[in-house]
């Protein structure tokens, strides 16, 4: 498996409470990364790479910048790819699948983000791939009151929505262009408290005040 493991605790430690779009188990990252082909679990390395080592902290040496801008083409050749494979198919990619890939197109919009890039073509396709694979669809109620696991394949896709909704919101207001995620379609229950960080739910409270350039969500 190509994942670095160092680069997966410096994303833990950099970005998970406030945007935790990962496991909390760094062995259910692994896991989940078992389940998915070779090409997304490269994509997933490659993007992770990208927002660990573009982060202002990490102050990475100059030859990391340059394989930066290397790595950040291999990523859209792999995000491209993995699209067409899924536009060329009629069923639904499994939720192991959407979740690897949705993680990997959320760091790469804050490896945008990091390097002053335009974030927002990662972020629309991140929104447009969680439309299409219907992530906004509320799932059984009992699944996500059940205790103990916080990473099942029913509550991390939500908390990956929740984290979708913050980005959204924030380049809404930073760019002042229409919000493609709605308040209506990312819909918090109680139970959604329970698995969200203390710092991330705060934000996604105060984020569902910013609308002032909220648009349809299709579903």
């Amino acid at each position: 498996m190509p994942t670095n493991l160092t680069h997966s605790y410096r994303a833990y430690r950099l970005y998970q409470d406030l945007l935790p779009f990962l496991p909390y188990r760094i062995e259910r990252l692994y896991e989940n990364l078992g389940r998915v082909p070779r090409d997304l679990q490269e994509l997933f390395a490659v993007s992770m790479s990208l927002a660990v080592r573009s982060n202002p902290t990490t102050a990475p040496p100059f030859h990391d910048m340059l394989n930066a801008q290397n790595n950040a083409i291999r990523a859209a050749r792999l995000v491209s790819g993995y699209e067409e494979h899924t536009d060329s198919n009629t069923r639904l990619p499994p939720i192991a699948h959407s979740i690897v890939f949705l993680e990997s197109l959320l760091f790469l919009t804050i490896y945008a983000v990091n390097e002053r890039h335009r974030s927002i073509s990662w972020l629309d396709r991140a929104v447009g791939y969680a439309n299409a694979v219907q992530l906004y669809r509320v799932p059984d109620i009992e699944w996500l009151r059940e205790e103990g696991d916080w990473d099942t394949d029913q509550k991390l896709p939500r908390r990956i929505l929740q984290v979708l909704f913050i980005l959204d919101r924030w380049q809404s207001v930073s760019t002042a262009s229409p919000g493609r995620l709605t308040s209506q379609a990312c819909t918090r229950l109680p139970e959604d408290m329970k698995y969200m960080t203390q710092d991330a739910w705060h934000l996604i409270r105060r984020c569902s005040h910013f609308t002032p350039f909220d648009s349809e969500f299709n579903s």
